[in-house]
């Protein structure tokens, strides 16, 4: 009786593990072959907030848009994707230069406007089976980004100039995405990459293997 007891118990044990061995496999939210697109908008914009004049010019409001992007991934294991990021992002560096006169300073309005357009590669490492929550998928990542810069009146001295170059900024990342489908989910990461310090946006996965 003890040995058929010891038998229907080291059934059920391994009938249970079985079930939480399928379980834990099937909230994995990434995996190995799947192909991700990304959209989204960035905040925070780092271009902004180190926009310098010179003396002889006094610094006025800076508008424009959030810089957008696009990313694409490709995951080459369970754990590791490789992405290509695009991202663009136009600001108006509102100014006034000033010219001295007897009775003081005389402004006079210029507007600099900024575009840039950064190309990045990334590698991405996800969290997702380590948390074991279903829809979840976290991760970390760095990367650089090759990056056009372009203003039409660049403050330089007492005058303005228009300006063309071209940059390299590192891409360090932290975020996470979840899935409201098996296709499509909410996505947001945190950190740098120059054209903002947080990101919000929708994720579209492209494969047939389903969670």
């Amino acid at each position: 009786m003890k040995s058929l007891l010891c038998l229907v118990l080291i059934t059920v044990s391994l009938s249970l593990h079985a079930q939480d061995t399928a379980a834990l496999k099937s909230a994995s939210s990434f995996h190995k072959g799947g192909y991700m697109v990304t959209a989204g908008l960035g905040f925070m914009n780092s271009y902004r907030d180190e926009y310098r004049v010179p003396p002889s010019f006094e610094k006025g409001n800076i508008t424009g848009f959030s810089p957008i992007f696009v990313r694409g991934e490709y995951a080459v294991s369970n754990r590791v994707s490789l992405g290509a990021t695009f991202n663009y992002s136009m600001l108006y560096f509102n100014s006034f230069r000033l010219y001295p006169s007897f009775n003081g300073p005389v402004k006079r309005y210029t507007a600099d406007q900024f575009r840039v357009f950064g190309v990045g590669l990334s590698a991405w490492y996800h969290f997702d089976k380590l948390l074991n929550v279903r829809g979840l998928d976290p991760f970390i990542g760095i990367g650089a980004n090759i990056n056009n810069e372009r203003h039409t009146a660049l403050p330089e001295g007492d005058s303005t100039a228009r300006f063309r170059t071209h940059t390299v900024t590192p891409l360090i990342k932290a975020g996470v995405r979840y899935y409201l489908s098996d296709k499509v989910s909410v996505y947001g990461d945190a950190g740098f990459d120059k054209f903002s310090i947080v990101s919000l946006g929708v994720t579209c996965r492209f494969d047939r293997r389903a969670r």
